[in-house]
């Protein structure tokens, strides 16, 4: 099991700087020039996107906590409980080809963001102002750290950041046209 976790954990850190690299782009290619074919293509498909992403995190946290038997710790179960919905929503947005679905993911995404980023500097400076449940599991314990800077609140916080430069391109691309 433990080779399972360790290609897990780098599988996951891996993405989880890709998706980073990406919603960086994609911000850039907004700012730059909202009407270039990647940021076209990015809004055209933004609902996909925003399924794909947010059934990679669902699954990502489902396995961390279900098959490697990480508990979530307060924060992560926050992460969940913005992120979560949002598999349904796109999914249901999807199909119904539905894009009043960006009113109500794009709360969930920026409240994401908000506590992602928290529980990410607090379990980097190993200090956390507000206190975890104490009957629970630390929100400072480290389960996964690669490469100086990965671990599972930074990998929750890309995919929020991911979800919401999709948001953003889509927004900017309506306005454009409109």
């Amino acid at each position: 099991m433990s080779s399972f976790v360790e290609i897990y954990n780098t599988i996951s850190a891996l993405g989880s700087i890709l998706m980073a690299l990406l919603a960086i782009s994609i911000i850039v290619a907004v700012l730059i020039d909202r009407k270039s074919m990647f940021v076209q293509f990015i809004a055209k498909h933004s609902l996909k996107l925003g399924f794909i992403f947010s059934i990679v995190g669902v699954i990502g946290s489902l396995i961390y906590s279900n098959v490697i038997g990480y508990p979530p710790c307060m924060f992560c179960w926050y992460a969940r409980i913005f992120l979560y919905p949002q598999m349904f929503l796109y999914g249901l947005a999807l199909y119904h080809k539905d894009e009043l679905v960006y009113r109500y993911t794009k709360i969930l995404t920026i409240l994401g963001i908000i506590f992602g980023t928290y529980h990410y500097i607090t379990e980097m400076i190993g200090s956390a102002p507000i206190p975890c449940s104490a009957g629970g599991v630390s929100c400072l314990t480290r389960y996964v750290f690669l490469f100086g800077f990965v671990s599972i609140p930074f990998m929750v916080l890309s995919i929020f950041v991911l979800l919401a430069s999709i948001l953003f391109a889509k927004a900017r691309v309506i306005h454009t046209t409109n």
